[in-house]
């Protein structure tokens, strides 16, 4: 799972930029983690551990292609949330990069296997 092509398919919402410290430390973390790690982020935000032929350009959503996604959300005391069906994961501005790591883990191994609806 190559970090470079996600990061360059992700579009950002909802104040969110690729400038933004959250994102910056969001990419870091990915970048470290290990091939299974990543593969468990894809899984939680597209609903596959697999990148599409062709790199994370040609990703599908529900209604067609669709790009990944982070949204922007106020409450930094939910954790992060996906909505698989559009490729988006809905991400507060967590004040420290060691928050993040911890939200994201919580969400990737405690509840990354329930859905919403949206």
């Amino acid at each position: 799972i190559d970090i470079e092509d996600w990061q360059a398919n992700c579009e950002y919402r909802a104040g969110y930029s690729a400038e933004h410290e959250v994102m910056q430390w969001f990419w870091e973390l990915l970048d470290g983690w290990d091939q299974e790690m990543r593969a468990r982020m894809l899984q939680f935000v597209t609903g596959t551990s697999k990148v599409p032929t062709g790199g994370f350009g040609g990703l599908y959503g529900a209604t067609g292609p669709k790009r990944f996604q982070i949204i922007r959300v106020i409450n930094t005391n939910r954790l992060p949330q996906a909505n698989t069906c559009f490729n988006e994961l809905l991400l507060p501005p967590y004040s420290s990069k060691e928050r993040l790591a911890h939200c994201l883990a919580m969400s990737l191994y405690d509840g990354g296997d329930t859905f919403g609806l949206r």
